[in-house]
């Protein structure tokens, strides 16, 4: 099962925060689990979501065209775009290769020993 990276910035990390268990549904209903939240220790307000995804197309399709309640959810939860996926590469992805998914998205390429 492989890996996705969601990262962006928002308006209010606190605001953000608050919004954990909406966020974790939202993406479970993408084929997400075990979502972990992150946020950058700069002072920035970016911030980072991993999950685990059984199936990556609903993943790749809610982050290119997020349903309305989606869309909603990520509006109350002060989500500044852009949205970047980057996906684990495995056996599903081909040659572990970093290529481009879908606009706004990268793979990430996994590196031993990191």
């Amino acid at each position: 099962m492989p890996k996705v990276v969601i990262t962006h910035a928002v308006q209010d990390i606190d605001r953000w925060l608050q919004g954990k268990a909406e966020r974790a549904a939202a993406i479970e209903s993408a084929t997400g689990s075990n979502v972990t939240d992150y946020i950058a220790q700069d002072g920035s307000k970016n911030i980072a979501v991993t999950a685990d995804v059984a199936d990556l197309e609903p993943m790749k399709s809610m982050a290119t065209a997020p349903p309305p309640e989606v869309a909603a959810l990520m509006e109350k939860h002060g989500v500044v775009q852009p949205v970047t996926i980057y996906i684990e590469p495995g056996p599903a992805s081909g040659t572990g290769d970093a290529e481009a998914v879908a606009p706004g998205e990268a793979r990430l390429r996994k590196t031993v020993g990191s």
